[in-house]
C-alpha cells in the first residue's frame, strides 16, 4: 500500500481521501499496511486532502477517530492545514 501514483505523488490512501470515497479509505486502512504519514509532493497527508476536500469525517477516520481538536503538530508546536 505504499507504492506512489503520479501525478503529485499520491498513494491509494490519498487518492481516496481526496474524493471522499470512505469505504476505500477503510478498506486501505484495514490491510495494516497503509503508512498514514506519507505526504504528497506538495506536502500533504491523506487526512489533509480529505480535509482540503471538505471530508473531515473521513480525515478523522485516517487519524484514527480522533476529535477535531487532536491535530498532529509541526516541529514547532502549530498545526498546519496546507490547503
Amino acid at each position: 500500500m505504499q507504492c506512489r501514483l503520479h501525478p503529485g505523488m499520491y498513494t491509494a490512501l490519498h487518492i481516496a481521501a481526496e474524493a471522499g470515497n470512505k469505504g476505500a479509505v477503510k478498506a486501505i486502512l484495514a490491510t495494516g499496511k497503509a503508512d498514514r504519514g506519507i505526504m504528497s509532493d506538495d506536502g500533504r497527508t491523506a487526512a489533509q486532502e480529505a480535509e482540503c476536500n471538505g471530508f473531515e469525517d473521513i480525515a478523522r477516520i485516517i487519524r484514527g477517530e480522533k476529535s477535531e481538536f487532536e491535530h498532529e503538530d509541526d516541529d514547532d508546536g502549530f498545526v498546519s492545514r496546507r490547503c
